[in-house]
């Protein structure tokens, strides 16, 4: 990937904060973490907003991400955007596709999204999201009531990216989703990555930074982690991730 055409910056670890699992005040320190440690952005959003706190902890964060400069994006999930936009975002991640046996829900949810975003100005960025099986039912699959791509086919995963692609997506996602058993398999992600010239981001199921590892050398460009460290904030870990870097990148 050519990082000038990427929409996210640069190459390498992103953090993934769930505004449902956290207070403005830990969603701060963890950006301030992560931006001490290398990470290369902050995606604030989930499946669904339960709590009411959504727009405070998306303001801690933005003003976090500012004095660190660390680029922070929302990514909407299934309730309304509104909870999650704020100026001073640096864009909105929009998921479209999910599984096939759901790809209008997301659609239908970017339909509904779509005055928030014009009012916002911020810039909008369509993701192909590909719900990958974790071995477990998160809260996409959940939420999607849809099929996740079998982590066996790897054939299948990388002809749904290219049809991504084909509709004009700025990037492709897999997701095996937050608290996923199993992060996706290497095969599968080299398939995706041999299939599509767009950036390529995997997340859902890492925990440790050799699962990022394994992640980058199969061909991801960017690596989403995040209810990892709901359990450990501790700076320690933030910069064992952050060490991690796709081949051929260096942090300055």
């Amino acid at each position: 990937m050519n990082e000038s055409v990427s929409p996210f910056g640069r190459r390498g670890i992103v953090l993934l904060i769930d505004p449902d699992h956290v207070t403005a005040t830990d969603a701060a320190d963890a950006v301030r973490s992560a931006a001490a440690s290398g990470f290369r952005g902050a995606w604030i959003g989930g499946t669904f907003l339960h709590r009411a706190n959504g727009p405070g902890v998306v303001c801690a964060a933005i003003e976090a991400g500012h004095a660190g400069a660390l680029p922070v994006f929302a990514i909407l999930g299934l309730s309304p955007a509104e909870g999650l936009l704020a100026p001073g975002l640096a864009g909105v991640l929009l998921p479209l596709v999910g599984t096939l046996s759901a790809a209008g829900e997301l659609l239908r949810q970017a339909h509904r999204a779509t005055p928030a975003l014009a009012a916002l100005a911020a810039a909008v960025i369509p993701i192909g999201y590909l719900a990958v099986d974790g071995s477990r039912v998160t809260s996409s699959i959940h939420g999607l009531q849809g099929v996740p791509l079998p982590r066996d086919k790897p054939e299948i995963a990388a002809t749904l990216a290219l049809c991504c692609e084909y509709t004009g997506v700025k990037a492709v996602y897999l997701d095996a989703g937050s608290g996923a058993i199993d992060a996706i398999p290497a095969k599968l992600i080299q398939a995706v990555r041999g299939a599509i010239g767009q950036p390529l981001i995997v997340g859902g199921g890492i925990r440790r930074p050799e699962q990022a590892e394994v992640a980058f050398a199969a061909g991801a460009d960017v690596v989403v982690v995040g209810s990892v460290f709901e359990a450990d904030a501790s700076r320690s870990l933030f910069e064992s991730f952050g060490a991690v870097v796709p081949p051929g990148d260096d942090h300055e």
